[in-house]
Protein backbone atom coordinates (compact mmCIF):
# COMPACT_ATOMS: atom_id res chain seq x y z
CA UNK A 1 0.00 0.00 0.00
CA UNK A 2 2.59 2.15 0.94
CA UNK A 3 4.03 2.09 -2.64
CA UNK A 4 0.52 3.18 -4.16
CA UNK A 5 0.81 6.15 -1.76
CA UNK A 6 4.51 7.21 -3.22
CA UNK A 7 4.31 6.57 -6.25
CA UNK A 8 0.81 8.57 -6.49
CA UNK A 9 2.03 11.68 -4.36
CA UNK A 10 5.30 11.71 -6.57
CA UNK A 11 2.95 11.79 -9.77
CA UNK A 12 1.35 14.51 -8.31
CA UNK A 13 4.11 16.39 -7.21
CA UNK A 14 5.88 16.00 -10.51
CA UNK A 15 3.10 16.94 -12.54
CA UNK A 16 2.58 20.46 -10.38
CA UNK A 17 5.61 21.44 -10.62
CA UNK A 18 5.87 20.89 -14.52
CA UNK A 19 2.28 22.38 -14.91
CA UNK A 20 3.79 25.57 -12.95
CA UNK A 21 7.04 25.95 -14.96
CA UNK A 22 4.85 25.39 -17.92
CA UNK A 23 2.15 28.23 -16.97
CA UNK A 24 5.02 30.45 -16.45
CA UNK A 25 6.66 29.86 -19.78
CA UNK A 26 3.41 30.24 -21.79
CA UNK A 27 2.64 33.76 -19.90
CA UNK A 28 6.18 34.99 -21.03
CA UNK A 29 5.99 33.64 -24.38
CA UNK A 30 2.79 36.49 -24.72
CA UNK A 31 5.05 39.73 -24.10
CA UNK A 32 7.03 39.49 -27.68
CA UNK A 33 3.77 39.97 -28.96
CA UNK A 34 2.26 43.17 -27.27
CA UNK A 35 0.10 41.22 -24.68
CA UNK A 36 -1.04 43.74 -22.10
CA UNK A 37 -1.29 41.04 -19.62
CA UNK A 38 -3.79 40.73 -16.35
CA UNK A 39 -1.65 38.55 -14.80
CA UNK A 40 2.03 38.50 -15.50
CA UNK A 41 4.50 35.58 -15.04
CA UNK A 42 4.74 36.86 -11.07
CA UNK A 43 0.99 35.51 -11.05
CA UNK A 44 2.01 32.67 -13.06
CA UNK A 45 3.97 31.18 -10.63
CA UNK A 46 2.54 32.69 -7.30
CA UNK A 47 -0.97 31.71 -7.99
CA UNK A 48 -0.25 28.21 -7.65
CA UNK A 49 1.09 28.84 -4.04
CA UNK A 50 -1.14 31.43 -2.79
CA UNK A 51 -4.07 30.25 -0.56
CA UNK A 52 -7.60 30.61 -2.18
CA UNK A 53 -6.21 32.30 -5.09
CA UNK A 54 -5.07 29.20 -6.39
CA UNK A 55 -8.48 27.79 -6.69
CA UNK A 56 -9.28 30.34 -9.63
CA UNK A 57 -6.21 31.98 -11.26
CA UNK A 58 -4.60 29.13 -12.77
CA UNK A 59 -7.67 29.01 -14.90
CA UNK A 60 -7.58 32.52 -15.53
CA UNK A 61 -3.80 32.42 -16.48
CA UNK A 62 -4.65 29.17 -19.36
CA UNK A 63 -7.46 31.20 -21.05
CA UNK A 64 -5.32 34.33 -20.95
CA UNK A 65 -2.86 32.91 -22.71
CA UNK A 66 -5.72 31.08 -24.99
CA UNK A 67 -7.47 34.08 -25.73
CA UNK A 68 -4.25 36.41 -26.23
CA UNK A 69 -3.15 33.41 -28.65
CA UNK A 70 -6.16 33.71 -31.08
CA UNK A 71 -5.30 33.41 -34.70
CA UNK A 72 -7.17 36.45 -35.84
CA UNK A 73 -5.44 38.95 -33.32
CA UNK A 74 -2.91 40.36 -35.13
CA UNK A 75 0.25 41.96 -32.59
CA UNK A 76 0.62 44.16 -31.10
CA UNK A 77 -2.17 42.73 -28.80
CA UNK A 78 -2.63 44.84 -26.26
CA UNK A 79 -5.97 44.40 -24.74
CA UNK A 80 -7.73 42.99 -27.58
CA UNK A 81 -7.60 39.52 -26.17
CA UNK A 82 -10.79 40.29 -23.21
CA UNK A 83 -13.30 39.96 -25.58
CA UNK A 84 -12.83 36.83 -26.77
CA UNK A 85 -13.76 33.19 -25.08
CA UNK A 86 -11.71 31.28 -23.06
CA UNK A 87 -11.72 27.35 -23.44
CA UNK A 88 -14.09 25.24 -21.00
CA UNK A 89 -11.05 22.27 -20.79
CA UNK A 90 -9.48 24.81 -18.71
CA UNK A 91 -11.89 24.22 -15.90
CA UNK A 92 -12.18 20.88 -15.94
CA UNK A 93 -8.50 19.73 -15.71
CA UNK A 94 -8.62 22.56 -13.13
CA UNK A 95 -11.48 21.19 -11.10
CA UNK A 96 -10.04 17.44 -11.62
CA UNK A 97 -7.04 18.28 -10.55
CA UNK A 98 -8.41 19.45 -6.78
CA UNK A 99 -10.68 16.77 -7.05
CA UNK A 100 -8.06 14.46 -7.04
CA UNK A 101 -5.88 16.34 -4.59
CA UNK A 102 -8.81 16.09 -2.07
CA UNK A 103 -9.29 12.48 -2.57
CA UNK A 104 -6.08 11.63 -2.04
CA UNK A 105 -5.27 13.84 1.78
CA UNK A 106 -9.04 11.81 1.86
CA UNK A 107 -7.51 8.65 2.26
CA UNK A 108 -3.68 9.68 2.85
CA UNK A 109 -4.03 7.90 6.53
CA UNK A 110 -4.07 3.99 6.16
CA UNK A 111 -7.01 2.20 8.26
CA UNK A 112 -8.15 -0.96 8.45
CA UNK A 113 -9.39 -2.12 4.99
CA UNK A 114 -11.09 -5.69 3.55
CA UNK A 115 -9.24 -6.31 0.11
CA UNK A 116 -12.58 -5.04 -1.54
CA UNK A 117 -12.32 -1.63 0.06
CA UNK A 118 -8.74 -1.11 -1.02
CA UNK A 119 -9.26 -2.31 -4.51
CA UNK A 120 -12.12 -0.01 -5.06
CA UNK A 121 -10.33 2.82 -3.34
CA UNK A 122 -7.21 1.81 -5.77
CA UNK A 123 -9.44 1.67 -8.49
CA UNK A 124 -11.13 5.49 -8.00
CA UNK A 125 -7.46 7.14 -6.91
CA UNK A 126 -5.41 5.58 -9.80
CA UNK A 127 -8.07 6.41 -11.96
CA UNK A 128 -8.27 10.01 -10.82
CA UNK A 129 -4.94 10.10 -11.32
CA UNK A 130 -5.12 8.62 -14.36
CA UNK A 131 -7.29 11.11 -15.75
CA UNK A 132 -5.89 14.62 -14.54
CA UNK A 133 -2.46 13.68 -15.95
CA UNK A 134 -4.73 12.96 -19.62
CA UNK A 135 -6.43 16.63 -19.21
CA UNK A 136 -3.24 17.83 -18.00
CA UNK A 137 -1.68 16.54 -21.44
CA UNK A 138 -4.27 18.07 -23.26
CA UNK A 139 -3.79 20.94 -21.88
CA UNK A 140 -0.82 21.67 -22.50
CA UNK A 141 -0.46 20.09 -25.84
CA UNK A 142 -3.54 22.63 -26.89
CA UNK A 143 -2.56 25.93 -25.30
CA UNK A 144 1.44 24.83 -26.52
CA UNK A 145 0.42 23.96 -30.18
CA UNK A 146 -1.67 27.19 -30.35
CA UNK A 147 0.78 28.99 -29.21
CA UNK A 148 3.55 27.99 -31.68
CA UNK A 149 0.69 28.15 -34.25
CA UNK A 150 0.29 32.11 -33.44
CA UNK A 151 4.28 32.54 -33.32
CA UNK A 152 4.40 31.17 -36.66
CA UNK A 153 1.94 32.96 -38.17
CA UNK A 154 2.47 36.17 -36.52
CA UNK A 155 6.62 36.26 -35.85
CA UNK A 156 7.58 37.43 -39.43
CA UNK A 157 4.88 39.81 -39.59
CA UNK A 158 5.68 43.34 -39.47
CA UNK A 159 4.16 45.06 -36.76
CA UNK A 160 1.09 47.08 -37.29
CA UNK A 161 2.25 50.49 -36.75
CA UNK A 162 5.80 50.40 -38.21
CA UNK A 163 6.06 52.13 -42.01
CA UNK A 164 6.42 50.58 -45.56
CA UNK A 165 10.36 50.49 -45.94
CA UNK A 166 10.98 53.02 -48.58
CA UNK A 167 11.47 51.76 -51.55
CA UNK A 168 9.49 49.14 -51.56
Amino acid sequence: MLTFYAVAALLSVVTAVLIVAWTRRVTGNLKPFGADLELGTGWAVGAFFTPIIMLWFPVRLWNQAWRATSPNLPPPIGRNYKRLPGRHLHWVMHAVWWANIVAQQWYLEPTDWTAIEFGSYFGILSGGIGVTLFLAILLVRGLTARQDTYARIWAAAPPAASPAPPGG
